[in-house]
C-alpha cells in the first residue's frame, strides 16, 4: 500500500495530479451523483462536495479501510460496493447515469469504455493516470472536450460530455 494513498484518506482528498484538485473543487456540484472506480480519500471527498458517491472497489482490505476512514453522515451519501472482478462489463451493472464518473482503479481501460454510456449529457469524466497507454485508444477516439492535468509522468484528465 503506497503511503500517499493512506495520506489521502486521512485528509479526505484525492489521490491525483494535485494541481487538479482546485480545478476538481470548481466544477463539482452539490446536486451531482458520482460514480466511482477506485475508493479512497476521493470517496470522502466526493461525500463533502457532491451528493451522492457510488463507489466501486476490488479490494476487500482497501474496501474495509475506507469504510473505517468514514465519519459522520457519509454512509448516507458512500455506498461502497465490493466487485473484486468488476472490469468485466456484466459484472459492473451500473444502475444509473452519473453526473460525475472517476476512474481511479485497475482495470482503466474497461472501465472508461463502460463509463461512457453511463455519463450523464453534460457529465465529466474523470480519469487518473490517463497517461497510461492502456487506455489510449480510447483517450484518442474520445472527441469530447478535456481538461488535463499533468506533473511530470503523471497525468489527470477531465472529459466534458457534451449535452444533446
Amino acid at each position: 500500500m503506497h503511503v500517499g494513498s493512506i495520506s489521502s484518506l486521512i485528509y479526505r482528498k484525492p489521490w491525483i495530479v494535485p494541481h487538479a484538485i482546485p480545478y476538481l473543487e470548481s466544477i463539482i456540484r452539490p446536486h451531482h451523483n458520482v460514480l466511482e472506480f477506485g475508493s479512497g480519500g476521493s470517496t470522502l471527498w466526493f461525500a463533502d462536495h457532491a451528493l451522492a458517491v457510488e463507489s466501486i472497489e476490488h479490494s476487500r482490505v482497501w474496501r474495509n479501510r475506507v469504510a473505517a476512514a468514514m465519519t459522520g453522515d457519509d454512509d448516507k451519501k458512500i455506498e461502497l460496493r465490493l466487485i473484486p472482478n468488476y472490469c468485466k462489463h456484466d459484472e459492473i451493472k451500473l444502475r444509473r447515469k452519473y453526473d460525475v464518473i472517476f476512474i481511479d482503479g485497475i482495470h482503466r481501460r474497461q472501465c472508461f469504455k463502460a463509463s461512457i454510456d453511463r455519463l450523464a449529457d453534460g457529465g465529466i469524466l474523470i480519469v487518473d493516470n490517463s497517461n497510461r497507454d492502456e487506455i489510449k485508444p480510447i483517450r484518442d477516439s474520445l472527441r469530447w472536450p478535456t481538461t488535463a492535468f499533468r506533473d511530470g509522468g503523471w497525468s489527470t484528465t477531465f472529459w466534458f460530455k457534451p449535452r444533446n
